[in-house]
């Protein structure tokens, strides 16, 4: 059967001199892996380009629920980025967006409302003209309330300290609490939105603090969130 379907791109291995299997999130199946044949070597051109982290793709796909590997059938740009790549900061911000999706998305069945959040937040990167150093952390947050894992937003000065093991909001710390100025932060993240980021002000170490605590979170629920390579990166980019 032949499927035409809206994609995310999450994952590319090598295979063979040639070729690539690719995993995507795609807009009716869910995760699929693909065999993409003919896309390596000198003369690899731009199918290689459709194919970077969280690209926006349309792709035509040879549908058998008897194997493993789908066949690509044709690939093209459904969004064609025009600021990401140009951007060193946005760059690693796809890459470990990229490598915690490819941690915890295992749906094989259609998403809509995970998938147009999910595009609707790599276009409003895209759009602005400007990197934003905290929107990984944005996108983390809301992403957990797609996965059903947001934390439950009872932020108070009575109850200052969040609790990672569960996302609540503690009058008192116990051993599995975060400081109470990485608590405040985080709920100031789950209320602003991203076009307001920058009213934010977080600094360097502020950065990373919160990125190391909602990975830590999300290892909670999903403890395959473990051995991410991208980290380090964002921690030397954004001051």
């Amino acid at each position: 059967m032949l499927l035409g379907t809206q994609a995310i791109v999450l994952h590319s291995i090598k295979y063979g001199d040639s070729s690539l299997i690719v995993k995507m999130f795609t807009r009716q199946k869910g995760i699929v892996s693909f065999m993409v044949k003919g896309v390596r070597g000198r003369k690899k051109g731009s199918r290689t380009a459709l194919l970077e982290p969280l690209s926006l793709v349309c792709v035509e796909m040879q549908i058998k629920d008897t194997r493993d590997l789908q066949l690509a059938k044709e690939i093209r740009a459904d969004y064609p980025y025009k600021t990401i790549y140009a951007s060193t900061g946005k760059v690693a911000q796809v890459l470990f967006i990229a490598e915690v999706l490819v941690k915890t998305i295992k749906e094989e069945e259609q998403n809509d409302a995970l998938f147009d959040f999910l595009s609707a937040s790599l276009k409003f990167l895209d759009e602005t003209a400007f990197e934003i150093p905290d929107f990984h952390l944005k996108f983390l947050l809301e992403y957990a309330l797609h996965l059903g894992v947001y934390p439950v937003g009872n932020y108070t000065p009575k109850t200052p300290w969040l609790r990672l093991s569960d996302g609540v909001f503690l009058d008192k710390p116990d051993t599995h609490c975060i400081d109470i100025p990485s608590s405040t932060a985080i709920a100031a993240l789950m209320n602003t939105e991203f076009d307001d980021l920058g009213t934010l002000g977080f600094n360097r170490h502020q950065r990373q603090l919160l990125t190391d605590h909602l990975l830590t979170y999300f290892r909670w629920h999903f403890p395959s969130v473990k051995d991410l390579k991208t980290p380090a990166v964002l921690k030397e980019l954004f001051e």
